[in-house]
Formats: structure tokens, C-alpha cells, sequence
């Protein structure tokens, strides 16, 4: 798998620039670390990995739910990208993998409500964050399928990256839910 992994890091590193230049309205680029980080974004289409792995400087390391592991087809893919199963049985082991991923200061991008459009918050990326010492980085993608689904002219899609914050430790939970609150609203997800 690694010399895939390698083929579609070497494919992202020619086409990116040209999609980026095409398609992607990028703000905030300078907000981001050269070493490890969590990327955290709102999950509102299929369009939102391919536009965040063309928007960041390096390949990230996506997370995807334990039980797409188990489809054929799914499982090639996701394993060719790198990326870590997370949720289910691989709860444990998934976060595990990602505090390695980011020591070794990988990207690690992970779409905190557990699918598209649901109305909850898992705090697994902060979890994460703290445990490698790395920043959050809160991204906004807007409207990707909107924009893609206009017939004459496809406007291009905006991308902001946030500044970077640093989770407070688990064990002050006050400052936890504030911290929670504020990348809720910079991510403009509906809570039930």
C-alpha cells in the first residue's frame, strides 16, 4: 500500500496546484503550522475530502467510519489514501494511530460530526490534539456542491482555514465545552 499511497501523493503534488488555481477560493493558508495538525471541518458532501486534499499543502491523512473498512471497494480506497479507521471496534486503536500520525507530523483531517450533515460533535479530534501537542485548525468549505451544480459557470469554491488553537486538557471540562462552543460556531454546525 505504501508505494500507492506514494503514486497518489506524487498525483496530488502536480494536479493540486492546477485544481487549486481553477477551482479553490483558499483564505487562511498562513495559518497553517509546517508540522503536525488536526484539520476539523464541517461534513456537508462528498466533494468535502477531495477539496481539502487539494487545499492543503501536503496530503492529509483522512478519518473514515470502522465499517467502510469492510466494503471491497471502500477499503481499497480508503487504505490507498491513508486513511485511519475510526469509530466502532477501532475507537482505541484509531486514535492511537492518529496521535502517531501527528507526532510524526503528519496532517490528520477529520470530519468531527461522524457523517454528512448529522447534528452532533464527536471530541475525538481534540482528544487527539492535546494527547500530540498539535494545533486544531478549524476550515470552513463553502457550499461545495452549490457551487459545482451550476450548469453555465462554475463559481470557484471558498476554503478558509482558521487560526490555530490548542485544545485545553479533557480534565477542565468548563474550558472544554468553551473551547467545544467556539469551534462549533467557526464551523457553522447545527446543533439538536
Amino acid at each position: 500500500m505504501s508505494n500507492l499511497r506514494s503514486y497518489c501523493r506524487l498525483t496530488k503534488s502536480f494536479l493540486s496546484p492546477f485544481l487549486r488555481a481553477l477551482f479553490l477560493n483558499i483564505e487562511g493558508m498562513g495559518n497553517l503550522p509546517g508540522e503536525g495538525m488536526v484539520i476539523i471541518a464541517k461534513h456537508q458532501s462528498f466533494l468535502d475530502a477531495p477539496i481539502l486534499a487539494c487545499a492543503l499543502p501536503r496530503p492529509p491523512r483522512f478519518t473514515s467510519a470502522e465499517f467502510l473498512f469492510s466494503h471491497p471497494i471502500y477499503s481499497l480506497g480508503l487504505k490507498w489514501v491513508g486513511s485511519i479507521p475510526v469509530g466502532g471496534n477501532s475507537s482505541t486503536s484509531g486514535l492511537i494511530k492518529i496521535v502517531k500520525a501527528l507526532k510524526n507530523g503528519e496532517i490528520v483531517a477529520i470530519f468531527p460530526q461522524g457523517g454528512i450533515n448529522r447534528k452532533r460533535f464527536y471530541r475525538g479530534a481534540f482528544f487527539a490534539a492535546e494527547k500530540a501537542k498539535v494545533p486544531v485548525i478549524p476550515v470552513v468549505v463553502e457550499n461545495p456542491e452549490e457551487n459545482c451544480n451550476k450548469r453555465i459557470r462554475v463559481s470557484k469554491i471558498k476554503v478558509k482555514f482558521y487560526q490555530p488553537l490548542y485544545p485545553p486538557s479533557f480534565r477542565d471540562k468548563e474550558l472544554m465545552k468553551s473551547f467545544e462552543k467556539e469551534v462549533i460556531q467557526k464551523l457553522k454546525i447545527e446543533m439538536e
